[in-house]
């Protein structure tokens, strides 16, 4: 059974059920999908396996060896805010291109952008 949603499309806690975390920062939400190992083919309501900062530098950018890219999500994690462009990049790694797979990500993926903005 799904946890009940609320007005804004998260999910609430229902018990041991895994819920949404909604965070205040762009660098905090980020590093929130990273630890909970948000995936495209994961889906909203059971957590994945948490990301490590090469492995998602490496899909972010489409590259085998991403030394430079791990550091760089490393620092976006700590409040370095990415560069311009590369959002649309990190919203598709972590839920997918849309239409998204699980349409329970789309409020997760509203949320990250309107932190970016």
């Amino acid at each position: 059974m799904k946890p009940p949603e609320s007005s804004s499309g998260f999910r609430e806690a229902d018990g041991d059920a895994f819920h949404y975390e909604k965070r205040s920062g762009f660098s905090d939400q980020f590093d929130w999908h990273l630890l909970k190992g948000t995936r495209p083919d994961g889906t909203s309501a059971t957590p994945g396996k948490p990301w490590k900062n090469a492995e998602f530098g490496r899909k972010l950018f489409d590259r085998e060896h991403a030394g430079d890219v791990g550091r760089s999500v490393g620092n976006w994690r700590r409040g370095t805010h990415p560069e311009p462009g590369s959002l649309t990049r990190i919203l598709d790694t972590f839920f997918g291109k849309v239409p998204l797979r699980d349409p329970g990500y789309k409020p997760w993926r509203d949320w990250l952008r309107a932190l970016w903005e």
